[in-house]
């Protein structure tokens, strides 16, 4: 592979990227972009459409090239879209984890009483799980 060719996949994957996190960002900014679904007609749209640009052109003009930037440009735009919207769709939450260690837990049995009022206390029993009352 010529270091050419990277550097066209390079740019058409990140062409995509790129033009997906701006259409969001203008969607935050100008809230009218939401009614009229401006992300999905950039991805579901316009991803195709350079697709369909990309093929027109390595038939006509047999320059692979540009070609594959448009189509690889195009293809990220519509499979980014694409795993959103059916994430937006089924409420999956793509990329954040909750870490086991961020997650506060209760105090072992029998390390300090639980104030419950003023005038009482409280501890865990050995068999208790997490929850505290």
């Amino acid at each position: 592979m010529r270091p050419g060719k990277i550097i066209v996949w390079t740019g058409g994957i990140a062409g995509g990227k790129v033009v997906s996190v701006l259409s969001k960002y203008a969607e935050t900014k100008n809230a009218k972009l939401v009614d009229y679904y401006f992300k999905e007609l950039v991805g579901l749209v316009g991803g195709p459409a350079a697709i369909a640009l990309a093929y027109y052109m390595s038939e006509k003009q047999g320059d692979t090239a540009i070609s594959d930037f448009i189509g690889l440009f195009g293809a990220t735009l519509f499979i980014d879209r694409l795993v959103n919207f059916a994430a937006g769709e089924l409420d999956i939450t793509i990329g954040s984890r909750v870490s086991p260690a961020s997650v506060p837990r209760a105090p072992p049995p029998g390390s300090y009483p639980v104030r419950i009022s003023p005038y009482a206390a409280q501890e865990r029993l050995p068999f208790q799980t997490d929850m505290t009352y």
